[in-house]
């Protein structure tokens, strides 16, 4: 009899992993890859254990030498005439400053002699924050695709300084030249241990942005709690998420600093990322709020449907003695819209320099800020930009912090803005709540 009850329990057992195995697959296989990927053996956050079986993958980065680092690559992609592939590194500053720093792509088929290599450039990332006191910061490394004879199926990348060096071997990219969908919306954001305890804020903005017009959300997570990631598993099952434990390659504790968790090199591997499969990135934090008085109060409408190649939102402050955490309806127990319940924000509005978030063609773009666009890289012959650019005034969209700021004024200012979303959106919010937690 035990001997048949223990049959039965292993077969139970293995019908239970076969089915989170064929979940996680289902998962992996929602979202089109660029770039090989792979697992590195640093601890994930901690998560249920339902999580856990389909846990988030780690962003993996390679070790060049010294205080030199290597995560994605990515082929470029735009109407520039030469195809690159743009690394994403982070580096001390004698990676960025000392003159005998110097890589090279090798490109090449296994089982074959034939190669070609290209000289690469290396480039500090803008925002770098020296001045801060930090001693490491985001760059790029540059290689352009062979001329000739792209059908290559290897990548190796080779590094020196002075006396130092190293190589990693990559699996080629594909490199895509079709355009993507029309009007089509990616975000990039990081979630981090702040919403572990505000699980409706996660859902709210998620589905407030999907009211916007994004149909994909491309995430970074760091000391993800149990009930927040939840949140995400439901999303990722719905195929509109793409979850990475965000893990830098180095302690700070150990003498080395980067800013904001590396936030720079976050968001370029993200813009890199979504480029070449939707027509628009938007950055933004998850407690920003895009808010338009243009109808319907949508992403399309902020880029003058697809007429505005990129869109720079000033910003401002909702009241900073309002409540930001979640709240809940007493009788129902449904969490409450913030962007319903909030409703007035300061009269200052902050310069389109500071605190500015963006939404844009990541195609046309070279050089990107955390809060605006350095550089693009579409140019005519003559070199006349060929982009077009916009920053609204800040009656028609503004960009709406809804958190609490000490240095910010008394509010002063009706915005319901946001709030012409919430008949739809609780409704939204409440069916993925129910289906979650009630």
């Amino acid at each position: 009899m035990l001997a048949r009850t223990g049959y039965y329990v292993r077969l139970w057992l293995f019908v239970v992993s076969s089915f989170s195995l064929a979940f996680c697959l289902h998962s992996l296989l929602q979202t089109p890859h660029t770039v090989a990927q792979e697992y590195n053996h640093h601890a994930h956050p901690t998560v249920s254990t339902r999580s856990r079986q389909c846990a988030p993958k780690n962003v993996t980065w390679r070790q060049i030498f010294t205080d030199f680092y290597i995560s994605s690559v990515y082929p470029t992609v735009g109407f520039a005439t030469t195809v690159e592939l743009h690394f994403v590194i982070l580096g001390s500053a004698k990676v960025w400053t000392r003159a005998d720093t110097n890589c090279t792509c090798l490109y090449y088929t296994p089982q074959h002699n034939d190669s070609a290599s290209e000289e690469g450039i290396l480039e500090l990332l803008p925002e770098s924050h020296w001045e801060d006191g930090h001693n490491m910061a985001a760059g790029r490394l540059r290689c352009k695709l062979p001329a000739t004879d792209t059908n290559k199926t290897s990548l190796r990348v080779h590094c020196e300084q002075g006396n130092l060096s190293g190589t990693v071997t990559y699996s080629m990219p594909v490199v895509t030249d079709k355009e993507p969908a029309n009007l089509t919306f990616a975000h990039c954001g990081l979630i981090f241990g702040l919403y572990n305890e505000n699980q409706a804020a996660v859902v709210e903005f998620i589905e407030y942005y999907r009211l916007m017009g994004v149909s994909k959300f491309f995430w970074n997570g760091m000391e993800i709690g149990e009930r927040t990631m939840e949140v995400l598993r439901y999303y990722e099952k719905e195929g509109i998420m793409q979850l990475s434990n965000w893990i830098l390659p180095f302690n700070q504790t150990s003498g080395k600093s980067v800013h904001y968790h590396g936030q720079v090199a976050m968001q370029y591997d993200c813009i890199l990322k979504t480029a070449a499969h939707y027509d628009y990135t938007v950055i933004s934090d998850l407690d920003e709020y895009f808010a338009t008085s243009l109808q319907p109060p949508t992403f399309a409408s902020i880029v003058h449907n697809g007429t505005s190649d990129c869109a720079t939102v000033r910003s401002d402050f909702m009241d900073k003695n309002a409540t930001y955490s979640d709240t809940f309806d007493p009788q129902s127990g449904l969490p409450l819209l913030r962007t319903a319940t909030v409703t007035q924000r300061t009269n200052w509005v902050n310069p389109v320099s500071i605190r500015s978030k963006y939404v844009c063609r990541m195609r046309t773009v070279d050089l990107p800020m955390i809060h605006l666009v350095n550089r693009f890289k579409i140019y005519a012959e003559g070199g006349t930009l060929m982009v077009e650019q916009t920053s609204p005034e800040p009656e028609e969209t503004l960009l709406l912090h809804f958190r609490r700021e000490d240095g910010a004024t008394v509010a002063a200012t009706e915005e319901f803005r946001a709030a012409q979303l919430a008949p739809q959106l609780s409704v939204n919010v409440h069916k993925v709540w129910h289906q979650l937690f009630v």
